[in-house]
């Protein structure tokens, strides 16, 4: 755990721990994240994102990902590429829409996309796909 630190970069020797699978990185100062060399669970709520870093769309082993609570208002469409992600939780942001995408991951089996700006177009159109 690295969370409550006000890092505003993942430490070097991180990307260095080859065992890891879980990083913690609660209530830091990322304004971008450099989480894209690790993968399995990534936990990044509470940072101020602005957006989803493209790397992390390179992690097909990625298992977890936790976005809650950041300054999101879109989620790119490379998300396809997170084959094994299992959960994701982006809920507590500003996003407006969800690429269809995310309906297409077959190992995703809990999407918390609670709490953002959604129209009613957006869900309708996801409607029986999530």
């Amino acid at each position: 755990k690295l969370n409550n630190n006000e890092l505003e970069s993942i430490p070097k020797g991180v990307k260095n721990l080859s065992k890891l699978n879980e990083l913690d990185l609660t209530k830091n100062c990322f304004e971008c994240s450099e989480a894209t060399s690790l993968d399995q669970n990534i936990n990044l709520k509470n940072n101020e994102l602005l957006s989803i870093p493209e790397g992390i769309n390179g992690l097909s082993n990625m298992d977890q990902l936790t976005l809650k609570n950041n300054e999101l208002e879109t989620i790119p469409n490379g998300i396809k590429e997170l084959t094994n992600l299992n959960q994701l939780s982006v809920t507590d942001n500003k996003l407006k829409e969800v690429p269809t995408e995310i309906a297409n991951l077959k190992e995703l089996s809990l999407r918390d996309l609670s709490n953002n700006c959604f129209a009613c177009e957006t869900a309708t159109s996801m409607d029986g796909k999530m």
